[in-house]
């Protein structure tokens, strides 16, 4: 028993460190031109951030990794799983053995993005997304139904096809992130952006978050900010791809429909009028009610959140906190008879002297 308490003092020690290690990291990140550069270029790019974690838990995670298809996120689409999910986002199925990366890197990547862009943000939702030619080569152009979204690149076989495109102007520029542990920060529901296809047989391994705003005033506000660029979308339509072969920039780039997060309502897509008016209305619901939601789905297409680990957790704590109760109670219960008891044995206690003493010794007196 001393040996297992040893060992687990250790391994928190080590923990402890570990953490504190990542802390002084991000403590150093210069900010400087960032808060310019996300307003403007719709994303920032931080090298090598989080390279010793990510070589850490490269392993681990491709080991618990489990591929399931959703056909809600994007039409034949396979390549994520979530590990953290928040009330007002649609019900995913949680993956309980990759739930550290939140408790780790959450707090970390919401005290940055909130240095950077001057207002609280919080994480919604989190995934792990392997993209291969078993689960998927890319995921499409789209727009995020949260402001942010934070990417790290954990490993890539190819660091030529890894990163992603984010339009700017009508222009798509190639965002590279060659090294493992790199860090994109992107505005992900102003800006249309597409993954980097992974080619052949090679594989691409990143880490997804998505932020909102911490405070309702700040939502709502960037909310408006989304609902009157699509109401009034610019006149430069025309898609061109900067960093891509001339075989690839020849044919201007197709805006899928299918959305991981909300339907794209820019006039890059190819949604009908209704659809779109439909998701607009449903953003602008949102706004009025204070809250926003990062996906637009139907009650048929969710999915259950929690698996039966999770329920059987949850049983067994509940049952473990009305044993608890039920020995307060108990404890409570014998705590007052025992001073109950004690209250009667202390006035019975001592020489009993009878009547008769009594009176003989008060003739002597």
């Amino acid at each position: 028993m001393e040996e297992l308490d040893r060992a687990q003092r250790v391994l928190e020690e080590r923990r402890r460190a570990a953490r504190m290690k990542l802390e002084k990291q991000f403590d150093m990140v210069n900010t400087k031109g960032m808060t310019e550069r996300m307003t403007k270029e719709g994303c920032v790019v931080v090298p090598k951030l989080l390279e010793g974690f990510c070589k850490i838990v490269k392993d681990r995670i491709l080991s618990v990794h489990r591929p399931k298809f959703l056909g809600w996120y994007k039409q034949g689409w396979r390549a994520s799983d979530f590990f953290y999910n928040t009330p007002g986002q649609p019900e995913v199925d949680i993956n309980p053995s990759l739930r550290f990366i939140h408790t780790i890197l959450s707090p970390l990547l919401c005290g940055l993005l909130g240095s950077i862009i001057g207002s609280p943000v919080k994480v919604v939702q989190a995934n792990v997304c392997h993209y291969s030619t078993k689960t998927n080569t890319c995921l499409e152009n789209h727009f995020d139904g949260c402001p942010f979204s934070a990417i790290v690149h954990v490993y890539a076989t190819d660091t030529k096809t890894s990163g992603l495109y984010i339009q700017r102007e009508g222009v798509f520029y190639k965002v590279p992130t060659p090294n493992t542990g790199d860090l994109v920060l992107i505005s992900g529901d102003k800006f249309l952006h597409r993954s980097c296809r992974i080619e052949g047989e090679n594989e691409r391994l990143v880490i997804v978050f998505f932020l909102e705003y911490s405070n309702p005033k700040d939502s709502k506000k960037a909310a408006e900010e989304v609902i009157q660029s699509s109401t009034n979308p610019t006149s430069n339509t025309k898609a061109i791809v900067r960093g891509e072969s001339k075989k690839q920039t020849a044919k201007p780039p197709e805006v899928s429909t299918e959305n991981p997060t909300r339907k794209a309502c820019s006039p890059q897509t190819s949604l009908q009028r209704g659809e779109k008016e439909r998701r607009l209305s449903h953003l602008q619901a949102s706004v009025r009610r204070g809250k926003r939601e990062g996906y637009v789905l139907q009650d048929e297409d969710k999915i259950q959140t929690h698996t039966k680990e999770d329920f059987r957790i949850e049983r067994d704590t509940e049952r473990a906190r009305r044993r608890r109760r039920k020995l307060r109670r108990l404890n409570r219960g014998s705590a007052s008879a025992t001073g109950e008891s004690r209250s009667e044995v202390s006035s019975t206690s001592g020489p009993v002297i009878s009547d008769s003493v009594k009176i003989s010794r008060l003739g002597q007196q």
